[in-house]
């Protein structure tokens, strides 16, 4: 039998936190998870919390292929059409849902509507204040790539309470972020086939890194196939023909088929809408 959420929120109490029966009765009492489906049922068009939240794999993969240089630690404003995955969650998720999907799965215990000013300041050493929230809510970023590293539940609850009222235009203020520039000739070529309907694909060669990249592109559409290869910021296109038509990929210095890494929309997207980032951190 299909259990409340309300049986739910306090099945979660039970296993992750010790309070007697007043307490947890208080916590659930709060009414912020309600106040904030409120401010959702109080609005028509929800584009940005219907966008897809990646498993955490298919990002990191893909990010490691295109990162370019050193990390740095920095603060900055961040959008949350810019986020793409959850790495703090307890349990990785290995589909993609939803910002909505993952409202409906978090139990908010103690969040008060009182609370949510948090999402409205800066959240560099800001403390959320309801029970069992640890840490601050931190980010990676790889370019316009957002990835959350802390504060998983809190990011939900606050995609979710933001998106009802500034849509698109959500905006975390002053995150702490681990920022590392992206290659600026596989974004530029990756643009490219994005306006021109391809699906796109990477992979890594020998002895690659950040530091020294080596790695190619690989655009699919239809029975084309076109592939770059990129060596720092230089990047060729080592396509060969075969009977009139594009091969997947020149045999004898491609990766192998099992490492090609599909790049989801939503990635593309945040790879090639990286005008909100710090003019210093844009690639060129």
């Amino acid at each position: 039998m299909a259990i409340t959420m309300d049986e739910q929120i306090r099945l979660a109490v039970a296993q992750n936190m010790s309070n007697d029966t007043a307490t947890v009765d208080r916590w659930m009492a709060a009414g912020g998870r309600k106040a904030i489906q409120a401010a959702i049922d109080a609005t028509i068009d929800h584009p940005l919390i219907d966008l897809d939240v990646l498993p955490n794999q298919d990002v990191s993969d893909v990010v490691a292929v295109l990162a370019f240089g050193a990390p740095a630690r920095l603060k900055f404003d961040v959008p949350v059409r810019a986020v793409l995955t959850l790495l703090g969650t307890r349990g990785p998720s290995e589909e993609v849902r939803t910002w909505r999907n993952l409202f409906s799965s978090i139990h908010a215990v103690g969040w008060e509507e009182s609370h949510f000013d948090y999402f409205e300041r800066p959240i560099a050493g800001a403390t959320f204040l309801p029970p069992g929230a640890t840490g601050e809510l931190t980010m990676v970023a790889t370019g316009g790539i957002v990835q959350v590293s802390n504060a998983a539940h809190r990011m939900v609850g606050g995609a979710y309470w933001l998106g009802a009222r500034d849509g698109e235009r959500a905006l975390l203020r002053e995150v702490n972020v681990l920022f590392t520039p992206i290659n600026p000739s596989a974004k530029q070529q990756i643009k490219v086939l994005q306006r021109q309907g391809y699906t796109v694909e990477v992979a890594t060669c020998a002895n690659h890194s950040p530091k020294s990249p080596n790695f190619k592109i690989r655009a699919l559409k239809e029975s084309t196939a076109k592939v770059f290869h990129v060596v720092q910021e230089t990047i060729v296109e080592t396509t060969t023909r075969t009977g009139g038509f594009f091969t997947r990929f020149k045999r004898a210095e491609a990766p192998s088929a099992e490492n090609w890494l599909p790049l989801h929309p939503r990635i593309v997207r945040a790879l090639i809408d990286d005008n909100w980032l710090p003019e210093c951190c844009r690639a060129r």
